[in-house]
């Protein structure tokens, strides 16, 4: 629910907003985004543990997860 309210806003729903609100909505998606994929890892890993599913490698794109990683970490930083 939180995503997409942030979403809409970003879109301009609600009218203009400035560029630090847009980044503030942005992150809230990102980390809505983060932790349903997070809730959905762990619900993965019950069935894994209990041979529910079976695993199978794939590439994986280390600068988008990079990128996801320091954009979280970004307002925790400032100022420091």
């Amino acid at each position: 629910m939180a995503i997409g309210l942030a979403e809409t806003l970003m879109s301009g729903a609600a009218g203009d907003i400035s560029d630090e609100l847009k980044s503030n909505l942005n992150m809230i998606s990102i980390s809505g985004r983060r932790l349903a994929h997070l809730v959905n890892d762990i619900l993965d890993f019950s069935k894994l543990k209990n041979n529910h599913i079976k695993v199978s490698a794939q590439p994986l794109d280390v600068r988008r997860v990079a990128e996801v990683v320091l954009t979280l970490c970004k307002p925790s930083t400032k100022g420091k």
